[in-house]
């Protein structure tokens, strides 16, 4: 990344950059046909598909959960 941008986005406020995260994420989500996930995507989501239908009433790990809360309250 160019340092100059990398330096103004740092000096963003919190809210500020998750707009611009925001934005981003949309321009990247019109063009989302262009973007092939790699196959290891495909992998996880059949693994998980198989641990699940084992056992459906265990729902997702509760340490993922807490990692994935521990970063949007960072």
């Amino acid at each position: 990344m160019n340092p100059t941008l990398a330096a103004e986005i740092e000096q963003l406020s919190r809210a500020e950059k998750l707009l611009l995260v925001e934005s981003l994420w949309d321009s990247i989500a019109k063009d989302a046909a262009c973007v092939e996930p790699p196959k290891w995507h495909d992998q996880l989501l059949a693994e998980d598909a198989v641990r699940y239908a084992s056992t459906p009433s265990r729902g997702p790990q509760t340490t993922s959960a807490r990692q994935m809360t521990s970063v949007l309250d960072s």
